[in-house]
Protein backbone atom coordinates (compact mmCIF):
# COMPACT_ATOMS: atom_id res chain seq x y z
CA UNK A 1 0.00 0.00 0.00
CA UNK A 2 1.20 3.41 -1.23
CA UNK A 3 0.92 6.41 1.43
CA UNK A 4 0.04 10.02 -0.70
CA UNK A 5 1.78 12.61 0.59
CA UNK A 6 -1.23 15.31 -0.94
CA UNK A 7 -4.58 14.98 -2.10
CA UNK A 8 -5.66 16.03 -5.60
CA UNK A 9 -6.82 18.95 -4.01
CA UNK A 10 -4.12 20.08 -2.52
CA UNK A 11 -2.35 19.32 -5.60
CA UNK A 12 -4.67 21.40 -7.95
CA UNK A 13 -4.33 24.57 -5.87
CA UNK A 14 -0.52 24.15 -5.37
CA UNK A 15 -0.48 24.07 -9.22
CA UNK A 16 -3.18 26.48 -9.88
CA UNK A 17 -0.98 28.87 -7.60
CA UNK A 18 2.29 28.31 -9.24
CA UNK A 19 0.73 28.46 -12.63
CA UNK A 20 -1.22 31.87 -11.32
CA UNK A 21 2.05 33.62 -9.88
CA UNK A 22 3.75 32.97 -13.17
CA UNK A 23 1.12 34.14 -15.07
CA UNK A 24 0.66 37.30 -13.46
CA UNK A 25 4.42 37.41 -13.74
CA UNK A 26 4.38 37.20 -17.34
CA UNK A 27 1.57 39.51 -17.88
CA UNK A 28 2.05 42.71 -15.44
CA UNK A 29 4.08 45.29 -15.62
CA UNK A 30 6.41 42.91 -17.88
CA UNK A 31 4.11 42.53 -20.80
CA UNK A 32 3.52 46.12 -21.17
CA UNK A 33 6.99 47.16 -20.68
CA UNK A 34 8.34 44.35 -22.90
CA UNK A 35 6.00 45.63 -25.58
CA UNK A 36 7.00 49.34 -25.54
CA UNK A 37 10.74 48.02 -25.31
CA UNK A 38 9.49 46.21 -28.66
CA UNK A 39 8.18 49.56 -30.38
CA UNK A 40 4.62 48.70 -29.59
CA UNK A 41 1.89 51.76 -29.26
CA UNK A 42 -0.13 52.07 -26.86
CA UNK A 43 -3.33 50.64 -28.55
CA UNK A 44 -0.32 47.90 -29.69
CA UNK A 45 0.41 47.67 -26.22
CA UNK A 46 -3.64 46.62 -24.86
CA UNK A 47 -3.98 44.27 -27.95
CA UNK A 48 -0.60 42.26 -26.33
CA UNK A 49 -2.68 42.35 -22.84
CA UNK A 50 -5.50 41.77 -24.40
CA UNK A 51 -4.51 38.46 -26.70
CA UNK A 52 -4.36 36.06 -23.97
CA UNK A 53 -8.37 37.14 -22.94
CA UNK A 54 -9.30 36.17 -26.46
CA UNK A 55 -8.28 32.56 -25.66
CA UNK A 56 -10.38 32.91 -23.03
CA UNK A 57 -13.17 33.78 -24.57
CA UNK A 58 -13.19 31.20 -27.62
CA UNK A 59 -11.38 28.07 -25.84
CA UNK A 60 -13.09 27.88 -22.13
CA UNK A 61 -16.08 26.23 -23.06
CA UNK A 62 -14.37 23.32 -25.04
CA UNK A 63 -11.79 22.77 -22.93
CA UNK A 64 -14.70 21.89 -20.47
CA UNK A 65 -16.37 20.18 -22.59
CA UNK A 66 -13.43 18.06 -23.91
CA UNK A 67 -12.35 17.40 -20.25
CA UNK A 68 -15.73 15.14 -20.19
CA UNK A 69 -15.02 13.72 -23.12
CA UNK A 70 -11.33 12.98 -22.77
CA UNK A 71 -10.56 12.95 -18.97
CA UNK A 72 -9.78 15.38 -16.81
CA UNK A 73 -6.30 14.58 -16.56
CA UNK A 74 -5.32 14.95 -19.73
CA UNK A 75 -6.49 18.21 -20.34
CA UNK A 76 -5.02 19.19 -16.76
CA UNK A 77 -1.46 17.79 -18.23
CA UNK A 78 -2.03 19.60 -21.64
CA UNK A 79 -2.81 23.29 -19.84
CA UNK A 80 0.22 22.15 -17.27
CA UNK A 81 2.62 21.65 -20.32
CA UNK A 82 1.30 24.80 -21.64
CA UNK A 83 2.38 26.57 -18.51
CA UNK A 84 5.62 25.11 -17.69
CA UNK A 85 6.95 25.33 -21.51
CA UNK A 86 5.45 28.84 -23.17
CA UNK A 87 7.55 31.18 -20.55
CA UNK A 88 10.40 30.02 -22.51
CA UNK A 89 8.99 31.35 -25.80
CA UNK A 90 9.25 34.80 -24.49
CA UNK A 91 13.05 33.97 -24.59
CA UNK A 92 12.75 33.62 -28.43
CA UNK A 93 10.65 37.15 -28.85
CA UNK A 94 12.10 40.28 -30.54
CA UNK A 95 9.22 41.40 -32.16
CA UNK A 96 5.95 42.78 -31.02
CA UNK A 97 3.75 40.10 -33.59
CA UNK A 98 5.48 37.27 -31.87
CA UNK A 99 5.00 38.69 -28.45
CA UNK A 100 0.80 38.78 -29.06
CA UNK A 101 1.40 35.42 -31.04
CA UNK A 102 2.48 34.13 -27.63
CA UNK A 103 0.23 35.73 -25.65
CA UNK A 104 -2.75 33.90 -27.21
CA UNK A 105 -0.81 30.51 -26.76
CA UNK A 106 -0.25 31.24 -23.23
CA UNK A 107 -3.44 32.01 -22.84
CA UNK A 108 -4.63 28.40 -23.70
CA UNK A 109 -3.48 27.76 -20.32
CA UNK A 110 -5.69 29.24 -17.96
CA UNK A 111 -8.39 28.81 -20.56
CA UNK A 112 -7.86 25.05 -20.43
CA UNK A 113 -6.16 24.85 -16.30
CA UNK A 114 -9.43 26.88 -14.74
CA UNK A 115 -12.31 25.16 -16.09
CA UNK A 116 -11.01 21.61 -15.83
CA UNK A 117 -9.26 22.07 -11.95
CA UNK A 118 -12.74 23.54 -10.63
CA UNK A 119 -14.88 20.37 -12.54
CA UNK A 120 -12.01 17.70 -11.20
CA UNK A 121 -12.62 19.78 -7.73
CA UNK A 122 -16.53 19.31 -8.06
CA UNK A 123 -15.80 15.93 -9.21
CA UNK A 124 -14.36 14.81 -5.97
CA UNK A 125 -15.21 17.25 -3.34
CA UNK A 126 -18.26 15.50 -2.24
CA UNK A 127 -20.62 17.60 0.26
CA UNK A 128 -17.36 20.32 0.02
CA UNK A 129 -17.69 21.48 -3.28
CA UNK A 130 -18.68 25.53 -2.34
CA UNK A 131 -15.49 25.26 0.14
CA UNK A 132 -12.86 23.43 -1.82
CA UNK A 133 -13.41 25.47 -4.81
CA UNK A 134 -13.82 28.79 -3.26
CA UNK A 135 -10.84 27.97 -1.64
CA UNK A 136 -9.11 27.07 -5.17
CA UNK A 137 -10.10 30.32 -6.32
CA UNK A 138 -8.68 32.34 -3.38
CA UNK A 139 -5.53 30.57 -3.87
CA UNK A 140 -5.14 30.98 -7.21
CA UNK A 141 -6.14 34.60 -6.74
CA UNK A 142 -3.17 35.09 -3.92
CA UNK A 143 -1.03 33.31 -6.61
CA UNK A 144 -2.09 36.84 -9.03
CA UNK A 145 -1.44 38.48 -6.18
CA UNK A 146 2.17 37.47 -5.45
CA UNK A 147 3.18 37.35 -8.76
CA UNK A 148 2.65 40.56 -10.53
CA UNK A 149 5.07 42.72 -7.65
CA UNK A 150 7.74 40.10 -8.14
CA UNK A 151 7.80 40.42 -11.73
CA UNK A 152 8.26 43.77 -11.59
CA UNK A 153 10.99 43.24 -8.44
CA UNK A 154 12.91 40.97 -10.81
CA UNK A 155 12.82 43.14 -13.61
CA UNK A 156 14.04 46.07 -11.37
CA UNK A 157 16.72 43.86 -9.94
CA UNK A 158 18.04 43.27 -13.64
CA UNK A 159 17.86 47.08 -14.45
CA UNK A 160 19.43 48.92 -11.84
CA UNK A 161 19.74 52.12 -13.73
CA UNK A 162 16.00 52.03 -14.90
CA UNK A 163 16.78 51.01 -18.51
CA UNK A 164 15.65 47.92 -19.47
CA UNK A 165 16.78 45.88 -22.39
CA UNK A 166 15.71 42.88 -24.74
CA UNK A 167 17.58 40.72 -22.01
CA UNK A 168 16.25 41.95 -19.03
CA UNK A 169 12.80 40.61 -20.10
CA UNK A 170 14.01 37.41 -21.74
CA UNK A 171 15.75 36.68 -18.20
CA UNK A 172 12.78 37.58 -16.52
CA UNK A 173 10.01 35.34 -18.44
CA UNK A 174 12.55 32.80 -17.94
CA UNK A 175 12.75 33.33 -14.50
Amino acid sequence: MTKRFSSPFVTLCAVGFFARMSYAMARTPLLPLFALSLGASPKAIGFVVGASTITGIFFKLPAGTLSDIYGRYRMLFLSILVFAFTPFLYYLVTNYWQLVGIRFFHGLATSVYGPVAMAMIADTAGNQKGARLSSFSSITIIGNLIGAPFGGYILNYLSSNGNNSLQHFHIAYVT
